[in-house]
């Protein structure tokens, strides 16, 4: 999959260093970019893509074991939440590795 963006910031003359990244990518670090006063600096990123997996499993009610029918959202992600089957308890939901809270 390819998506494009844009970005941009003011910046004093100097070196910096610039990371980007975003949910489902590895970030991307580029060294030693130089900005010039009263110049247009431009840098490009190329980020590459994370394995995606998938979650799955029941909510049921602690005490009786009754499939219950909820709504799991992996916090700090753009993932739509992902909803248990009311007859089952049942759900999944993909993500890409990493470390996440679901509620």
């Amino acid at each position: 999959m390819r998506f494009t963006g844009y970005y941009t910031l003011t910046a004093f003359h100097g070196t910096y260093t610039l990371t980007a990244e975003t949910y489902g990518y590895f970030p991307n670090m580029v060294t030693a970019v130089p900005v010039l006063t009263g110049s247009l600096t431009t840098q490009d990123f190329h980020l590459t893509s994370k394995p995606e997996y998938l979650i799955s499993g029941d909510v049921l009610a602690a005490g009786s074991g009754q499939p219950l029918s909820a709504t799991l959202t992996a916090l700090s992600t753009p993932v739509l939440p992902a909803t248990s089957d009311p007859a089952t308890g049942y759900y999944e939901i993909t993500l890409a590795e990493g470390v996440y809270e679901l509620r």
